[in-house]
């Protein structure tokens, strides 16, 4: 079988879209019955991705290129033999996506992510064929039940979650050079990891801040360490100043991946709570480490924490929830991995993206 995948990110990508991405196109490498997959990608690549599983071929531009993406896309439709799966990876690639498909007749898929699909995008021809598209590969039922709802969709769904290394992730103990770097012997650490972007407010880091009056007089030693980079920074600076929490906030920047399980050992309890979450993988990777977590129940993080069984949940919007559910998560010392986490293990994604893609490939 050969598979055409369209995609934004994924090898040496940043953040969970790439992350699936990268997950997705392992997986599907390891089976017998495929023999090339065949990956045009939109955007380059953060970071260097090291080598790829032989039965893989990238491309990808040397900076981000609509054409360099349509023109690569409808070349390998045209090649031969034909493709037999095709993979869009987010919505607004749909028209290429579609385009692909006749060329080449494959079977079709999509994948959604997050916010992404829950409301029509701003591209007009991408809502109207979102409808068609036979198969949708969902890492959240938040986000298919709110792609349904606008869409109209009758397309099968596939539940595929996102997925955590268990042998990778694993609870340690707070890393030295860390704590001498930021100066945090001897405190509280409440922590979110993530981009500092002005277009992703809804990850509730604001509402932290605002809670910060009403924790510290509780614990002292609480800071909250604030590790990511963006074009938000300074404003969430600005604002931790004006709330007068700036001695109780940490900014770290960028966290490369070398440093991101020393980091996320670093934190007592451990937060996504905001309201446009599309799955959440960094909860995940912090459970997996050990440490408490927060999620919210206004999105599909809340799916994360296997809603409330393996992990908090809360109304970020409600400030006294909030801050109950940070002191709570506080008071867990003991760091164990929560039971159920195998839920979301490798092995587990494995087994549910190869069961998607037999049932896509039998329609």
């Amino acid at each position: 079988m050969r598979m055409l995948v369209l995609l934004d990110d994924s090898f040496g990508g940043r953040g969970g879209v790439a992350k699936f991405n990268t997950d997705f196109l392992c997986t599907l490498s390891k089976r017998d019955d495929v023999s090339q997959i065949y990956v045009v990608q939109r955007v380059p690549p953060d970071d260097d991705f090291g080598s790829l599983p032989e039965k893989i071929s990238f491309f990808y531009p040397k900076k981000k290129s609509n054409r360099f993406f349509t023109t690569n896309a409808l070349r390998a439709s045209l090649s031969s033999p034909k493709f037999e799966l095709l993979v869009t990876g987010l919505l607004y690639l749909l028209p290429v996506g579609t385009l692909c498909q006749r060329l080449t007749g494959a079977r079709h898929a999509t994948i959604m992510h997050g916010v992404e699909a829950w409301q029509p995008t701003n591209h007009r021809l991408a809502n109207q064929l979102a409808p068609r598209v036979p198969h949708v590969i969902s890492v959240s039922q938040e986000t298919a039940s709110r792609f349904r709802k606008w869409s109209g969709s009758n397309g099968q769904i596939h539940l595929t979650p996102n997925s955590i290394d268990l042998q990778k992730f694993t609870p340690g103990p707070k890393e030295e050079y860390l704590l001498n770097r930021y100066g945090l012997h001897n405190r509280r650490i409440i922590m979110t990891l993530g981009r500092l972007s002005s277009m992703e407010q809804y990850k509730g880091m604001d509402q932290i801040l605002e809670a910060l009056p009403e924790l510290i007089p509780l614990d002292p030693s609480i800071i909250y360490l604030l590790c990511g980079s963006g074009d938000d920074m300074d404003r969430l600076k600005s604002k931790a100043s004006a709330l007068g929490v700036s001695q109780h906030v940490v900014f770290t920047g960028y966290i490369p991946n070398e440093e991101k399980l020393d980091h996320l050992r670093l934190a007592d309890a451990f937060l996504l709570a905001g309201w446009g979450e599309g799955f959440g993988i960094v909860l995940l990777e912090a459970m997996a480490c050990g440490i408490p977590v927060i999620a919210s129940k206004l999105d599909a993080s809340r799916e994360a924490v296997r809603e409330g069984r393996i992990g908090l949940m809360v109304n970020p919007l409600d400030r006294a929830e909030l801050v109950s559910a940070i002191m709570k998560a506080l008071s867990i010392t003991a760091r164990i991995r929560p039971a159920g986490l195998e839920y979301f293990s490798i092995e587990e994604y494995e087994k549910r993206l190869n069961r998607t893609v037999d049932v896509i490939m039998a329609s």
